[in-house]
């Protein structure tokens, strides 16, 4: 079996090993929580009711015109139908929480 000569294999600096391996995990990071900022950036809708009640819609709600009510699956993924006389308002987002009312003080 003949022997190899190493002194003329090619050397790589381990300085260069360790920055490429930096720049894939940093590139694997990246490309991870871009994906995740995507999947979440899911476009949600609040539907809320006449009655106060507000539920969040995951997709625009569809307006079916011979039954005359919306459709669309809520956050548990459960199909939901609303009459539109129960539909007061719909927008793109969730809903904000209410601030906490502000306490009067009394002198």
């Amino acid at each position: 079996m003949p022997r190899r000569d190493v002194s003329r294999a090619p050397k790589r600096s381990l300085i260069l090993e360790v920055g490429k391996m930096k720049r894939r995990i940093l590139s694997c990071l990246l490309l991870s929580g871009l994906l995740i900022v995507t999947a979440c950036a899911s476009h949600l809708y609040t539907v809320r009711l006449k009655d106060g009640q507000e539920v969040v819609a995951v997709g625009k709600p569809d307006f079916h015109e011979d039954s005359g009510a919306y459709v669309f699956r809520d956050l548990d993924g459960k199909r939901v139908i609303l009459n539109r006389e129960e539909v007061g308002l719909i927008h793109e987002g969730v809903p904000q929480p209410l601030p906490p009312p502000k306490s009067k003080k009394s002198d």
